[in-house]
């Protein structure tokens, strides 16, 4: 039997079951930008972090970890600007107030340059 407004009564469950999947692949792709961070592939990191702000757009981790590859790559404005997103997603994510305080002392004290590294 349809349900209201002609969808079939398991398009509930379906749909729950896509976002679970979508959530699942956005995990794993976050694991793996992490993973990457760790090994010292910036370049790397940032795409997964990419994709995953695709597949999972309501956390901050993405923008944190794609910030954090900007900032291995040397691109400080960029990194700024994911901290800084990943900080209006969720006020209370300490990794990316850390990494956003590191940034702006490093710049305060002359230990960083402004410009991204090629």
């Amino acid at each position: 039997m349809a349900g209201e407004r002609g969808w079939p009564e398991s398009a509930p469950q379906s749909l729950l079951a896509l976002v679970a999947l979508g959530a699942l692949a956005g995990n794993q792709t976050l694991a793996a930008a992490s993973a990457s961070l760790d090994a010292d592939e910036p370049v790397k990191a940032a795409r997964d972090a990419r994709w995953a702000k695709r597949l999972v757009p309501w956390s901050p981790e993405p923008w944190r970890l794609h910030g954090e590859a900007l900032l291995s790559q040397g691109d400080l404005d960029g990194a700024r600007r994911d901290f800084q997103s990943a900080l209006r997603k969720d006020s209370s994510d300490w990794d990316s107030w850390v990494d956003l305080a590191w940034l702006r002392e490093e710049e305060r004290k002359g230990g960083l340059s402004s410009k991204p590294t090629a």
